[in-house]
């Protein structure tokens, strides 16, 4: 792929310096710029002399010097982002009223940018706020004050938006901003709620994609759409501004415009819709890339869409090194790269299948050819980008979606005349919007139509699978050896590509098909405690996930045990973290039963009818218990006793035909034989007669007693596995 491509390699040379610098020398920064500063300038000069006066003489200490300063560069660059960073964190801690533009709304945050500081905050720094104030019909342009409290961010994710700074406030002020731009969001919203007022989800879905307001968009709509791998389509990438601008260009060329002008105008397009939307850094990114693969190649005398590709990749990291940590500009790069690298091996499978057809003579043949080549073409080009985003996606989420390529070839081209529609819809909308809903018809039927598809797959938890199952690996060396091969191989690559795509397809399903054998006849009950206080049970049957206090429900312990979806979830009580944990919960994974103590009090009223909408928004049934829950499953009963009924404290029993596991919460009863107890705290006085070859409590409860070393300990979870309902089990800590 690099062949002769100069820029190429140095730009991939510079980023990987730009990685270098971030993930080992992020501490001291300002050695950091001096002395890879001196390095990048020695390096430059030695490639000049070289280069100048020793001609072809020296072609690896050339080689070598253009390596050495594009890497010095690239962690320079990240020593002088890091300086200008680190100046933010004098705020950390510090209250502040401030007023902010409204940068983007998200589900639980919104990103800000400042206007004006009582403490001395710079104009332009941009803030994430976590808020509960209520944001309903702003959008990005509008103005707030806020009274926050800061918190310096020395985090990449942070970094990766130009992010320095997080803080927790409460808006005491709003107001909507008066730029043009800012008024047409408002229209927008304002028209899509009566553009779309028929259908369940298009008003958000159209907010989200036309300017970018993914407030109506919450964790579950994005699980949805994740379990058959299209979630990318909620968010503007570039796969949104590119269909804007092909369909201004080709509409341009149909006008009999020039190329190159036309090409001007939708570049000039691109970057108004990039100001219309608010400049978010996705949309800036997705812009940036493509006006550069653009005004290349109506300006070079060769184009060439790779380099245009490590162009605009170099003009990112140079305004911000860590973009390069964003999983948007990851996926979208990574995405278009496997297009680029594809389409000459796609080309020549055209051509093959096409003189195929020809050579044939029969139309009924050449039918077939076609056919099948319109099959294989755009299939073999979503596994290419599928198995390139494989990695990224493996990593940063939880699972993976196995149907991705397939869903992929049917959602995006109707979804691409989904976006069109609502589109010429908005417009249409400012002269005469009863014109306007009938055009807005067909993007709500296709937005509907995506989203109940995907809704189905997510339900019948089909399509996803967990990041944590065995043999992941696989897909990842297949998805490897398909990257190697498409960048570097010439020869033999339409075989390699070929078979490695196959062979990508087979493994992911060979990881799923496993991972079902190896849960049959498993039964595991895993207590644990970081952020919230659980317990996790599972067997062929059923899998249960008790809520028992904390302000985080972890979606993860369920992923981690090689699931994506969960039967039962049981609140115990009600608290001001309730509702935000289960909502977190129900949001990433599909969970069909929610089992709610009964309401003892106002404020537990509002809280249970708060849960009951969310519910049914994201249907789920509901149970409602009083002080106790039996649940009869495969070879277990399941038992929970409030704390009403035993001493304050939380019984929950596990039993089968051979012992039963007692998990304690909240106190020790008055008992002292047990099979299996596991204790979330103790007293040594609670020991005496006590049986302790099988009893369970928290490292930090018993190191300071005289018990030390005598009875069995675990860190912050516990997990207990029996294989076919047989007595033998294996205890471990994770």
């Amino acid at each position: 792929m690099f062949g002769k491509r100069y820029i190429a390699i140095a730009v991939s040379i510079f980023a990987i310096g730009v990685v270098f610098g971030v993930k080992v020398f992020n501490i001291d920064t300002f050695s950091l710029c001096a002395i890879f500063a001196a390095i990048a300038v020695l390096s430059v000069c030695t490639y000049a002399y070289f280069a100048i006066f020793g001609k072809f003489n020296y072609k690896k200490i050339i080689a070598a010097t253009f390596a050495v300063a594009a890497f010095s560069f690239g962690v320079f660059r990240v020593g002088l982002y890091n300086l200008s960073a680190s100046s933010l964190s004098e705020f950390h801690g510090k209250e502040d009223v401030a007023t902010f533009e409204l940068v983007e709304i998200k589900e639980n945050y919104v990103e800000l940018k400042v206007l004006s500081s009582k403490i001395g905050v710079d104009k332009g720094e941009n803030i994430r706020m976590y808020t509960y104030s209520n944001l309903d019909e702003m959008v990005a342009g509008d103005t707030v004050v806020a009274e926050v409290e800061y918190k310096f961010q020395n985090s990449e994710s942070y970094f990766s938006n130009d992010i320095a700074l997080s803080a927790n406030g409460e808006i005491t002020k709003t107001e909507k901003g008066s730029g043009l731009f800012c008024t047409a969001r408002h229209f927008v919203v304002q028209s899509s709620a009566e553009l779309y007022e028929d259908f369940e989800f298009s008003d958000a879905i159209s907010n989200a994609i036309t300017i970018g307001d993914k407030s109506g968009i919450d964790s579950y709509l994005y699980a949805v759409y994740g379990s058959t791998g299209v979630s990318h389509i909620l968010a503007i990438s570039g796969l949104h501004v590119t269909l804007i601008a092909m369909c201004l260009h080709r509409f341009l060329l149909l006008l009999s415009v020039n190329k190159k002008t036309a090409g001007c105008i939708s570049a000039f397009v691109v970057l108004l819709y990039a100001a219309f939307v608010g400049f978010t850094p996705s949309i800036t990114r997705a812009s940036i890339m493509l006006i550069a693969i653009m005004l290349s190649k109506m300006f070079m005398k060769r184009a060439d869409s790779i380099t245009s590709l490590f162009i605009a990749l170099a003009i990112l990291l140079m305004f911000n090194p860590y973009s390069m940590f964003s999983v948007s500009l990851q996926l979208s790069f990574i995405a278009s790269l496997a297009i680029l690298v594809s389409e000459p091996i796609l080309e020549r499978i055209n051509a093959f299948f096409k003189q195929r057809g020809e050579d044939a003579g029969k139309r009924y043949v050449k039918i077939i050819y076609s056919s099948i080549n319109a099959i294989i073409t755009p299939a073999l080009l979503s596994f290419a980008t599928s198995a390139f985003s494989f990695g990224i996606v493996l990593t940063i989420f939880d699972s993976v979606s196995y149907i991705s390529p397939f869903m992929n070839i049917l959602v995006v081209p109707i979804f691409s005349y989904a976006l069109i529609f609502a589109l010429i819809a908005i417009v249409v909308s400012v002269v005469c919007m009863p014109l306007a809903m009938i055009i807005a018809k067909p993007a709500g039927y296709i937005f509907d139509l995506i989203t109940s598809v995907s809704e189905g797959v997510h339900k019948a938890d089909v399509g996803k699978l967990s990041s944590h199952v065995d043999w992941i690996f696989v897909p990842c060396i297949i998805a490897f050896v398909m990257i190697v091969a498409l960048l570097f191989f010439e020869r033999r690559r339409i075989k390699v590509f070929v078979i490695s795509s196959v062979a990508f397809c087979v493994s992911i399903a060979f990881c799923g098909i496993l991972n079902s054998y190896e849960l049959k006849g498993l039964t595991i009950i895993e207590y644990g405690e970081g952020n919230g206080e659980y317990v996790f049970f599972r067997n062929d049957e059923t899998e249960i996930y008790y809520d028992f206090g904390g302000y985080s429900a972890t979606p993860e312990t369920v992923f981690k045990n090689g699931l994506t979806s969960l039967d039962k979830y049981v609140v115990t009580n009600y608290d001001d973290y309730t509702l935000k944990k289960l909502n977190l919960f129900s949001g990433k994974l599909s969970v069909s039963e929610i089992y709610l103590p009964t309401p003892e009090n106002f404020y537990e009223i509002d809280v249970y009818n708060e849960i009951k909408l969310l519910a049914n928004k994201r249907k789920c049934d509901i149970i409602e218990y009083n002080t106790e829950i039996n649940l009869e499953t495969y070879n277990f009963d399941v038992h929970l006793i409030s704390a009403k009924q035993l001493n304050n404290s939380k019984l929950l029993s596990f039993s089968n035909r051979y012992e039963t596991v007692n998990v304690f919460i909240d106190g020790f009863p008055a008992v002292n034989n047990y099979d299996i107890a596991i204790f979330n705290s103790y007293s040594d006085e609670d020991l005496i007669d006590a049986r302790l070859d099988k009893m369970y409590f928290k490292i930090e409860d018993v190191e300071n007693t005289s018990n030390v070393g005598y009875v069995n300990t675990f860190d912050d979870t516990l997990r207990i596995t029996y294989y076919d309902g047989d007595s033998d089990k294996e205890v471990y800590e994770p």
